[in-house]
């Protein structure tokens, strides 16, 4: 996947970016504090299924994903191209993962759907960093470039409202559970 990601970025769309050499990481949080960077800054992917579609949402480390305020979104962006309503959103397990989502490490989901003939939703948050890291399919290298590059790439859908900023001390305790977990 990673070769996939530097031809679709440099050879496809000519779009400047670094590549980031750094210890193993398995979360977006490990690899801010590895790369010394603000968490706001590292975008993490998830898949989420909403109704019967699947969908790869993209937020920056430091926000939490709301279900129901990206149900909301979804339908009134349905509503509004005559789609069918979803009742339901929910973050899809990883086995369904490693079933359909092929040439990444669970955890290292790379930004951009179209890989997997999945939908992208980027939280509009994502727009107002100057610079993003992101995924590259593997656990020790990570791309930065312009988060402008969400803007440029067709067929993303942009969304606002869809993420919640997470607490300090909910931050601290993750890093204490998988500290114990190891």
């Amino acid at each position: 996947m990673f070769k996939k990601l530097v031809d679709f970025l440099h050879k496809e769309n000519k779009i400047k970016h670094k590549l980031l050499q750094h210890k193993i990481v398995y979360t977006a949080l490990d690899k801010a504090k590895t790369l010394n960077v603000q968490a706001q800054k590292v975008l993490k992917s998830l898949v989420v299924k909403a109704g019967n579609k699947y969908y790869l949402v993209v937020l920056p480390a430091d926000k939490n994903l709301d279900l129901n305020k990206l149900k909301q979104k979804l339908n009134q962006l349905l509503k509004k191209n005559k789609g069918k309503l979803v009742d339901k959103v929910e973050i899809v397990k990883e086995n369904w993962i490693k079933k359909n989502i092929k040439g990444v490490k669970i955890g290292n989901i790379v930004p951009f759907g179209f890989f997997w003939k999945l939908p992208t939703i980027v939280d509009k948050s994502v727009l107002k960093i100057k610079n993003v890291i992101i995924n590259s399919g593997d656990y020790d290298k990570s791309i930065e470039l312009p988060s402008s590059v969400f803007k440029k790439i067709s067929g993303l859908i942009i969304l606002s409202g869809i993420s919640i900023k997470k607490k300090v001390a909910d931050i601290k305790q993750k890093r204490k559970n998988k500290q114990k977990q190891r």
